[in-house]
């Protein structure tokens, strides 16, 4: 399902940058004619795909909502988390804190069977992920395969491409903290 305000911030993030489409597309690999539908709220956008603009632009994900001021409590009730859906990914992701200043942004997600991310995600700093339900698969970009099941956890310090996919025959759910060096 698009979302109209995730494109509109995007767009302000190219152009606050002073990036044409053209140079993100280069830049991304992500076709400049999407990224135009994905900005005008026209189309829906990949987990992946969303990690990787990011990622060039710089930011952390919850930069994408931020919220005025940044308290030292800060308490977000179950209906208002920022709640990302991609439906031909199978993934629903919950991201459990708001605004871009805290050096951490945990998440919940939700991968149906056979479900997860289209293409690997870029990062840089470490991830932890407890499996909550089911079976994760997570590869890196070396080909590392991992596979954790209910209440496995792992702390992953890379600064390459992930994915991770549903490898079992129930619905997975991880609960997971990505936090980049520099706290963005």
């Amino acid at each position: 399902m698009p979302q109209p305000d995730l494109g509109t911030k995007l767009r302000a993030l190219r152009s606050d940058r002073g990036n044409s489409i053209a140079e993100v597309s280069d830049a991304t690999g992500i076709s400049a004619s999407f990224l135009s539908l994905v900005e005008n709220g026209r189309s829906d956008i990949a987990i992946g795909r969303l990690m990787r603009l990011i990622d060039f632009y710089g930011v952390g994900l919850a930069t994408l909502f931020p919220e005025s001021g940044q308290a030292d409590v800060d308490v977000i009730r179950r209906d208002d988390h920022l709640h990302l859906a991609s439906g031909a990914e199978g993934l629903d992701l919950v991201v459990l804190t708001r605004g871009g200043q805290r050096g951490m942004t945990p998440f919940l997600a939700t991968y149906e069977v056979g479900g997860g991310m289209s293409e690997p995600t870029p990062y840089e700093g470490e991830a932890f992920i407890y499996v909550l339900e089911g079976r994760i698969g997570v590869e890196l970009e070396d080909g590392e395969a991992i596979d954790l099941a209910q209440g496995d956890s792992a702390t992953i310090r890379s600064t390459g491409r992930r994915t991770y996919r549903n490898t079992g025959d129930v619905t997975a759910r991880i609960l997971g903290v990505i936090a980049r060096p520099d706290g963005a």
